[in-house]
């Protein structure tokens, strides 16, 4: 999965702020395009826009603006060695957004389900935890709504 990172930044600014955090590439050109269109460029000697970064250079004393879109690929999956097991974090069905966690036990072919963490969207997308207790059913022992978010 790719997540864009759009930040902006003015050459009188210590730092970068980011404008948006997104899976979906569409948003990206959105925030690019409001965040250029924001900018006074009564004074500006060059501007440009883009799919996925702009910039403003000014006139007066050397200012300049800049928008641009950093791509970061997460993987598929983490997998964490403990001593009984690989435990593995992958995300789920995008219609409830939210990762597993299942434990693939030494020597074995089969994973065993520990936990889910969704926004469920058919409970005012509250986030929610199931919890898998016993390791020989296939059905959840717990639920916690995360509460005060």
């Amino acid at each position: 999965m790719k997540v864009y990172i759009v930040y902006e930044k003015s050459n009188s600014d210590m730092y970068p702020q980011k404008v948006l955090v997104a899976t979906d590439p569409c948003k990206v050109s959105e925030a690019v395009r409001a965040a250029f269109e924001k900018q006074d460029k009564a004074d500006a000697v060059s501007s440009a826009l883009s799919v996925q970064s702009a910039h403003i250079n000014r006139s007066r004393m050397s200012l300049s603006w800049r928008c641009w879109t950093e791509q970061i690929e997460i993987p598929a999956e983490i997998r964490v060695p403990t001593p009984r097991g690989e435990i593995i974090v992958r995300e789920q069905d995008p219609e409830f957004p939210g990762v597993y966690v299942d434990l693939l036990p030494n020597g074995k072919d089969e994973q065993i389900p520990l936990a889910i963490v969704e926004s469920n969207p058919e409970q005012n997308n509250d986030l929610c935890v199931y919890t898998y207790g016993d390791a020989a059913s296939d059905e959840f022992t717990h639920k916690i709504v995360v509460e005060n978010i």
